[in-house]
């Protein structure tokens, strides 16, 4: 690799202190031709060819469970598969958050993975400061990755400037899980969730209990479940808003749309005793999962993958699930806050086309099947999501899925780990009363577009 450009230096450094997948060949045969047989018929048979040796393909990855490819029986297989039926053979290593925060210094020092399963939002910025390639060339070549296939809101998070510099894997949905039993006590039908903003603010007045100032059981924080006070976009895309105009340079949040979205979600809390006393009642229990599950409270937004890691916390528990309430449930686009990891290639690595391979086998429909039930992610494709195969009778997949139409998740562009803190920020100052609504979003988008301004004034 060329030695990098100070702007790529600079830019490692930047993202360091920021920090929060071709087919597969086959050998062609030879025929020994009729007239050179009866010209030499007692020739010896060609010897067979060697069998070409296969290229290594560094992967770093995050390692937790069920994820491991060294001890879990799916990775396991699927490697195993990679490496019979490629030119290449996988080397999984565990890096923490995929590598994160060592992919700049592995890129200076050109000694960077193949391929790196790690943070999503964080590739168009890595884009911008040269740290991982682009894959527009790999995906226009590849059978397994169709741009009519893929959720759109999660191919275009991974854009800079025309190009793509990741593809999402392992994505999740989130949905309101609900307490069947409050739900009956209350006198509500969990069969019916809230669906309104309206309908969930009657819910709860009956589900909401307090002993004299102190919250006995809240009903719903938005800012509690999986994702915390991020989520608050979900209700501002339900109403066909966006954080980004269309050419994904201008932060967009000071609006109506977003500001009765943010009035909303105070209200909410204001009516359980405020933010901060609603964060009190939180301390008291050991995680989310646990409040949730010991019935601390009613409703809460977790991933479609909680229910997986729910049953330490939740012996007994009876829950449901719905979705997200909108401010007019029969008009309100589908959407839901949706997390995920990507495959990135970073620039100084060996073998960048078995890099790709691995993504692109991981993304074949039969992979993408396995591994997403196995899991419990949300296939990347939408044929395979949305198949009898995937969904069946559960009823939790319909809904994450029915959801994930809208999926987003939170703003993937240059300057990103400057501007998560600037959200929470200005998020809580609004629901603490040091601001108004209006005045909070407003310096919400100033801040936000100065920081984005800024990076790439210094690094692009």
């Amino acid at each position: 690799m060329a030695d990098l450009t100070r702007r790529q230096l600079l830019g490692a450094t930047a993202v360091a202190g920021a920090g929060a997948l071709l087919a597969a060949c086959g050998a062609a045969g030879t025929a020994t031709e009729e007239m050179a047989e009866e010209a030499e018929p007692e020739a010896k048979e060609a010897e067979a060819m060697p069998a070409k040796e296969k290229t290594p393909v560094v992967f770093w990855y995050t390692g937790i469970d069920p994820w491991n490819f060294d001890t879990m029986e799916l990775p396991q297989q699927l490697r195993a598969e990679f490496d019979e039926t490629s030119d290449y053979v996988l080397e999984p290593i565990i890096k923490g958050n995929g590598g994160f925060g060592d992919i700049p210094t592995v890129v200076a020092a050109g000694t960077a993975p193949d391929n790196s399963k790690t943070q999503s939002y964080i590739q168009p910025q890595w884009g911008l400061l040269e740290l991982v390639r682009p894959l527009d060339a790999y995906i226009a070549a590849s059978a397994n990755v169709p741009l009519d296939d893929l959720w759109p809101g999660k191919y275009e998070a991974m854009q800079w400037a025309g190009q793509t510099f990741g593809i999402s894997y392992s994505i999740d949905a989130r949905i309101i899980y609900l307490n069947v039993d409050h739900s009956l006590e209350a006198g509500l039908d969990p069969e019916t969730p809230p669906a309104s903003r309206d309908e969930m603010d009657e819910a709860l007045l009956k589900v909401h209990k307090v002993d004299g100032d102190n919250i006995v059981r809240l009903g719903w924080d938005p800012f509690r479940g999986s994702g915390g006070i991020h989520t608050w976009m979900v209700g501002y895309w339900q109403q066909g808003g966006e954080m980004l105009s269309p050419d994904r340079t201008k932060i967009q949040v000071n609006n109506e749309l977003a500001i009765n979205t943010v009035t909303w979600l105070k209200k909410v809390l204001d009516g359980q005793g405020g933010y901060d006393k609603v964060r009190e009642f939180h301390g008291t229990f050991e995680n989310r999962l646990q409040e949730y599950g010991s019935g601390g409270n009613t409703y809460m937004y977790l991933t479609n993958a909680t229910r997986a890691s729910m049953a330490p916390y939740a012996e007994g528990l009876n829950y449901d699930f719905g979705p997200y309430p909108a401010l007019d449930a029969n008009t309100a686009l589908q959407a839901t806050y949706s997390g995920d990891w990507a495959f990135c290639l970073p620039n100084g690595s060996q073998n960048p086309d078995g890099g790709f391979a691995w993504a692109d086998f991981m993304y074949g429909a039969d992979a993408n099947l396995r591994w997403s039930i196995a899991m419990d992610r949300i296939p990347v494709r939408q044929s395979v999501a949305q198949s009898a195969d995937y969904i069946g009778d559960d009823k939790l997949r319909r809904l994450a899925i029915d959801e994930m139409v809208g999926a987003r998740f939170v703003v993937s562009v240059p300057g990103a780990g400057d501007i998560l803190p600037i959200t929470s920020q200005n998020l809580q100052s609004i629901m603490r009363n040091e601001v108004t609504v209006a005045e909070g979003m407003r310096n919400f988008e100033e801040q936000a577009q100065t920081a984005m301004d800024d990076f790439i004034a210094q690094h692009g």
